[in-house]
């Protein structure tokens, strides 16, 4: 079965694209009350509404943190990173530090070259 072309290319022309691998998203709560989602797969347009449920599902329960743990996450595009600024605004808004916990290199990099470097550190006016 042939897959068709859903957009355009850099060049103008139909390419072959294939679907988003799976984000799967956990949540906890620690025992010091810190609520942690884990991320495993690819952030990208197609998979940001379970991460954007799953922030706003742990926030409902008022933790004192707010930890995502990025360090399965194998694929994160700049639409992720504006889910990162997304999580940590809603954090911010209800009173809990935010922390984007174990990022890989190349997440550091995607998100300073996106300025974005205020998800690099816990943010302690939360």
């Amino acid at each position: 079965m042939q897959q068709q072309p859903t957009h355009p290319d850099q060049d103008g022309d139909l390419g072959l694209c294939l679907p988003s691998a799976p984000l799967l998203t956990t949540w906890s709560l620690l025992a010091n009350g810190t609520a942690r989602i884990r991320l495993a797969g690819e952030l990208d347009l197609a998979t940001i509404s379970a991460l954007d449920e799953a922030v706003a599902h742990c926030l409902t329960r008022r933790p004192p943190a707010l930890d995502i743990d990025v360090a399965a996450l194998s694929f994160c595009d700049v639409i992720g990173i504006h889910a990162f600024l997304r999580a940590r605004h809603a954090a911010i808004a209800a009173r809990a530090v935010f922390c984007l916990s174990r990022p890989r290199d190349q997440l550091v990099r995607t998100i300073v070259a996106a300025r974005a470097s205020e998800l690099l550190a816990p943010d302690l006016d939360g």
